[in-house]
């Protein structure tokens, strides 16, 4: 049998198309700027092929990147989270860092792996409207007193009653903030593949109030009554409500992308960030350690 191999023409073009470099920015705040540990990760990450590495003096969602790698805490990787519009690689230069994926002496083969290949986890941010503009968070939205007094508010769910509160303030919270200043109110503890909504007064003055968990369909409207309040999220403070007036919020109209590299463990993480990584900073023992039983 004779096979006759095909031949292009004599004149036939044929285009080779070179797969471009995955564009990386890269974002630190500026106190972190000469951190050794970010310098040395950035210059490896530019010394390998496949890299399109460039510095950005904040984040933004006009930036045109394939993925954003973030040196730096907590409060970075919530402000990545909130402003990014693509995928977000975090490496802790903070204290906990509970929602960065590498620590700093991360090998720099290790986080380029995880650039390229690691798998990407969507975590909802909460959307709240107050006085006409819309603000996001990732971890949560917290309602207090503008004051040093407590507040006086009223919560209703997808416009029915629930209850009032003279508390110090009321925090709604995502699965991610409930790892955060919910817990450290009582709150509880959401895996990130749960979709619900926290709400879990602070300090309030009652024997019956409790954290409430709510179904991420659910509109949730808080009411200030009395004194004006105060709208913080993630920790920053936004906006003011006027008394009579209100803050309604919703879950998951915008995500966040984070990367997860293969090890990754929520309940691992959350003792070793919240429980044994707290110990030594306070200089306490009791293990540092997890293992499985």
């Amino acid at each position: 049998m004779q096979i006759d191999l095909y031949k292009p023409p004599k004149h036939c073009i044929i285009f080779i198309i070179k797969e471009t470099d995955m564009k990386i920015a890269t974002y630190v705040k500026p106190s972190l700027k000469n951190n050794p540990s970010r310098i040395a990760i950035v210059e490896g990450l530019i010394s390998l092929s496949g890299f399109d590495v460039f510095e950005t003096e904040s984040i933004s969602r006009d930036v045109n990147a394939d993925a954003y790698l973030v040196f730096g805490g907590d409060g970075t990787m919530l402000y990545a989270g909130v402003n990014a519009n693509c995928k977000i690689l975090g490496v802790n230069l903070g204290n906990v860092g509970f929602l960065a994926e590498f620590e700093a002496d991360a090998p720099v083969e290790k986080i380029a792996t995880a650039l390229t290949d690691a798998d990407t986890k969507k975590r909802a941010l909460l959307g709240a409207t107050v006085n006409g503009k819309e603000f996001f968070a990732l971890n949560d939205f917290t309602i207090r007193s503008a004051g040093y007094r407590p507040a006086n508010m009223t919560l209703y769910v997808d416009g029915n009653y629930v209850d009032k509160y003279h508390a110090d303030g009321l925090i709604v919270s995502t699965p991610t903030g409930s790892t955060a200043y919910s817990l450290s109110a009582g709150g509880p503890v959401l895996a990130p593949e749960v979709d619900a909504i926290v709400v879990n007064p602070v300090c309030p003055h009652s024997l019956h109030s409790r954290a409430l968990v709510l179904s991420p369909k659910s509109v949730v409207e808080i009411v200030s009554d009395g004194a004006d309040s105060v709208v913080v999220a993630d920790g920053n403070e936004v906006a003011t409500i006027e008394s009579g007036k209100s803050i309604k919020l919703n879950y998951g109209t915008k995500k966040a992308v984070f990367i997860e590299n293969s090890a990754h463990d929520f309940y691992k993480k959350l003792l070793e960030k919240r429980v044994y990584k707290l110990r030594r900073r306070l200089g306490r023992s009791g293990g540092d350690s997890y293992s499985k039983k």
